[in-house]
């Protein structure tokens, strides 16, 4: 817990690992960012920090890394020395003057963790970040592969049905079979605004949500019961 009142100041976690990786990662709304985490070029010197949600992670060549885990804070950093470490930073709190003169003033509960890992990827990562942000709950749809992450489950804006999200997280196409915990009578892929969308098919299977996802897609379906 802080209780922030400081005025032209940043609050930022810094951390000096022994981890030899020339690029970063950073979690984006539907994705991840990658940046370098070299200093070679005045570009990459004068880049401080890179907005990111969730997660920041680097590995080195044998795929040993290590990942760090924030709730709702949002300013990454992460840079190479020349001893070939990294230097991993998040922002906490900020003191800035303008265009709001009492940004973060006041009480804060900050909350972040570390996660060491070797040769996983983008997905397992999600996963690792969703059991340290979140309570555990019965979900209505949960999804076995780490590559396939449930994003959202909201019912239809026109009240028929529920609208489920999953993205494909590593890279890979992939066939899932996403459970649910209540009986599907129909399910249809939508689109954004949750018209129907063809050539983007599922079909029922028990207690399963049979789709395909391409790599790196982010389909949306509606399921009714």
């Amino acid at each position: 817990m802080v209780d922030w009142r400081e005025r032209r100041r940043i609050l930022r976690i810094e951390n000096a690992l022994s981890l030899d990786a020339s690029s970063a990662f950073f979690g984006s709304p539907h994705g991840t960012i990658e940046r370098s985490t070299l200093a070679d070029t005045p570009e990459r010197r004068a880049a401080f920090e890179v907005p990111g949600q969730r997660f920041a992670y680097a590995r080195d060549a044998q795929g040993d890394g290590l990942a760090l885990f924030a709730l709702d804070t949002y300013g990454w950093s992460a840079r190479r020395t020349e001893d070939r470490a990294l230097e991993l930073g998040h922002s906490l709190l900020r003191g800035t003057t303008w265009p709001d003169p009492d940004a973060d003033t006041g009480e804060h509960r900050l909350s972040w963790a570390f996660a060491p890992f070797r040769d996983v990827g983008t997905g397992a990562i999600e996963r690792a970040w969703e059991a340290f942000a979140c309570e555990p709950r019965v979900r209505l749809f949960d999804s076995p592969e780490n590559g396939a992450a449930i994003v959202a489950c909201k019912p239809a804006e026109d009240g028929d049905g529920v609208i489920l999200r999953v993205r494909e997280c590593d890279g890979e196409a992939r066939s899932v079979a996403i459970r649910c915990g209540g009986r599907m009578r129909e399910a249809v892929a939508v689109d954004g605004l949750e018209r129907p969308l063809a050539g983007a098919n599922a079909r029922i299977e028990g207690e399963s949500l049979l789709v395909d996802l391409p790599a790196n897609a982010l389909r949306s379906y509606r399921v009714r019961f």
